[in-house]
């Protein structure tokens, strides 16, 4: 067996499916050792000249235009919180994002193993999002799992449900969090607004508290004391959007 045979065929046994090996294949030259699986959709691999990347693959058409989606919002808008695009690649009906890999855990990793949560990095990711709003645009997926938390830095990931301000849910075949996402955005009803990303990051910082609040819960559940880390103002959102769904109960 030829030297390139045998990586393939060590490729083969972590890929999930032979198109998603045969585009890794095509990569191979330019890395050192084999890519490592560290989910269902992402690998990370040693890049020859930039380091440790990460792979996040897609197959089928509209895994693909979802990937696609993201690769041209990072690309074209850098910001120390997103994710840094390398490149993008296709295959067949595969394709694969590549971006600057960062060492972090997720916040709902965090809240999982139960461990201590400050909030010394989310200054960091409101300017995030502040750019993103400045340039019309929703993140559209702020959750726990999209939050990696890093030595002195943060980063705000997957992109692939950013919507464009003003823009109808229900024209968007997104994926969306029923624990995190904006009414609107759940019943596919409305427009894109700043306001429900600050939304989600808010129900998003409580349930890293273990205060995880569902969409009717009584307003008990927001009082201060009880979720003392979390700062007031993101308190104070959920609180009105308690009341703007009775309202329109």
């Amino acid at each position: 067996m030829t030297i390139i045979a045998e990586r393939f065929q060590k490729i083969m046994e972590i890929a999930p499916s032979q198109e998603t090996a045969q585009l890794l294949q095509l990569l191979s030259d330019d890395y050192l050792d084999l890519p490592r699986a560290i989910s269902s959709q992402q690998y990370i691999w040693q890049h020859k000249d930039l380091g440790f990347l990460g792979l996040k693959w897609a197959q089928g058409d509209m895994q693909r235009s979802f990937l696609e989606h993201e690769a041209q919002f990072i690309r074209a808008r850098q910001h120390p919180v997103f994710p840094e695009f390398v490149d993008i690649k296709h295959h067949g009906k595969t394709s694969v994002l590549i971006t600057r890999w960062f060492e972090g855990v997720s916040l709902a990793q965090l809240s999982k193993e139960k461990r201590a949560i400050t909030f010394d990095w989310l200054a960091l990711l409101e300017q995030s999002l502040v750019y993103c709003h400045q340039h019309g645009f929703n993140h559209g997926d702020i959750k726990p799992a999209n939050i990696l938390i890093g030595k002195d830095q943060v980063k705000l990931i997957n992109f692939n449900n950013v919507i464009k301000h003003g823009e109808c849910y229900q024209q968007q075949a997104l994926h969306q969090n029923s624990g995190f996402a904006s009414l609107e955005a759940l019943s596919a009803e409305g427009v894109a607004k700043p306001q429900q990303d600050w939304y989600s990051l808010a129900v998003t910082l409580i349930a890293s508290q273990q205060t995880h609040p569902a969409y009717m819960a009584n307003q008990a559940r927001f009082d201060t004391n009880s979720n003392a880390c979390v700062p007031t103002k993101y308190l104070q959102i959920i609180r009105q959007e308690y009341k703007r769904v009775l309202k329109h109960a």
